[in-house]
């Protein structure tokens, strides 16, 4: 399995989360978030990057270089990127 398809399976991963999936807290993904996520992850440069839900039902990628880059996807699909 190649890092694209493997970052694709945690998005779907992601996606079946629900509503209280952080100890009751936490909300669901929303579509527009996994949506965004998917974009992001054909667009971006494979294995690099760690996937995490965010509780405000977006979710975050992360990459742990020296130059590390951020990558938020809000709940709306809107995505920001911040450089570490």
């Amino acid at each position: 399995m190649d890092d694209t398809s493997r970052e694709m399976r945690r998005v779907d991963e992601i996606a079946e989360l629900r509503d209280g999936w952080l100890d009751g807290e936490g909300r669901a993904p929303t579509a527009d978030a996994i949506q965004s996520a998917r974009l992001l992850v054909a667009a971006i440069r494979p294995g690099r990057y760690s996937i995490f839900p965010r509780t405000c039902g977006g979710i975050q990628f992360e990459n742990g270089e020296q130059e590390a880059v951020e990558f938020r996807i809000e709940a709306s699909g809107t995505i920001t990127t911040k450089v570490i």
